[in-house]
């Protein structure tokens, strides 16, 4: 059973740890700021210390002492300073950076603004004690960029910036009330929602951009999904960023695409997992388009998987893309 604690952090004085035959048990000792209450009446509120502490394993008790220390037990072996979702290391020594915004969630994507400072995507609800709905922007100073803070419905787990956008792809369905499935732009510098709008579609529950990788002014993208728009595309498209729509380079996979990488801006790798085939008497998985839009250029799934070379920007408008035997090089 979970011991009765309440959400207030304690502040270390010292560490005692012991290690047991089957399990670790850690015995901290333990000086608060502010009393932590177990299975006993919450004491008056007290502001929270301005530095947290964390456990590296489950806590199994708590056991307030005397002059305000508090003893806890469990499966761990260390405490260490909270740092939140974001953190950074000297590349050299690998000591810890400190003065990070503490961020609350989990982040998937983390992309260079080009001045020192780094913009974050994921499942987050806040950031520095801001408020933020999984983006947002932290400045080279490591405050919190105050004005950047678009607002997406679902897990973000993809970013790539040119400069005067920021490219996001994940779960989501909205971005600022509007509508943008799975994939999305928005103002680098104010973060206002561009009209650039692909609407990549596939099964609901599934439908998802995994990968994304901007070359010129093409968005290659990767994740699970039928559509881009109006044209079939499985799991694999690339995108004019000017107009939105797919180009005609379809490698077709036949499986989700985890991740993509481009090498200068003439070959794209990828790697996923297999669809399985649809079971007797159901269909495979196909979205229906918007109202308006309908499908087209579907074409039946290639079984070849590994390294996919996209055309060179000479090419691009006349060459088709081939795919290479799993594990080949060239």
């Amino acid at each position: 059973m979970q011991p009765n604690v309440s959400a207030r952090r304690v502040r270390p004085l010292f560490v005692l740890s012991g290690h047991g035959i089957a399990r670790t048990l850690a015995l901290l000792l333990v000086a608060c700021a502010s009393m932590v209450a177990v299975a006993a009446p919450a004491l008056a509120d007290e502001p929270a210390p301005a530095q947290t502490w964390v456990t590296d394993g489950q806590v199994e008790s708590v056991v307030p002492g005397t002059s305000g220390v508090v003893y806890i037990t469990g499966a761990f072996s260390g405490v260490s300073p909270a740092t939140g979702a974001f953190g950074s290391f000297d590349s050299t020594t690998g000591a810890v950076e400190a003065g990070w915004p503490d961020v609350v969630g989990t982040i998937y994507a983390i992309a260079p603004d080009g001045s020192g400072g780094w913009y974050i995507g994921g499942l987050l609800s806040s950031v520095g004690g801001r408020p933020r709905q999984n983006l947002a922007h932290i400045r080279a100073d490591k405050s919190v960029d105050t004005a950047w803070a678009p607002s997406a419905d679902g897990v973000v787990r993809t970013l790539a910036v040119d400069g005067l956008l920021v490219y996001a792809g994940g779960d989501f369905g909205e971005v600022d009330g509007q509508a943008r499935g799975r994939l999305a732009a928005v103002d680098a510098t104010t973060g206002a929602l561009s009209a650039f709008d692909p609407e990549v579609s596939g099964t609901p529950a599934v439908t998802s951009i995994s990968s994304i990788a901007l070359v010129g002014t093409t968005l290659y993208a990767a994740g699970q999904f039928t559509m881009v728009g109006a044209d079939a595309r499985s799991d694999l498209a690339a995108i004019d960023t000017t107009t939105g729509l797919a180009t005609s380079w379809a490698p077709d996979p036949d499986g989700s695409v985890a991740t993509l990488a481009v090498s200068g801006s003439t070959c794209m790798s990828a790697a996923g997992s297999t669809r399985s085939p649809a079971r007797p008497g159901e269909r495979s998985p196909r979205s229906t388009p918007r109202p308006g839009r309908s499908r087209r250029g579907h074409r039946p799934r290639s079984r070849s998987s590994g390294l996919i070379r996209a055309p060179s920007a000479r090419s691009r408008s006349r060459e088709r893309p081939s795919i290479l035997p799993e594990g080949s090089i060239r």
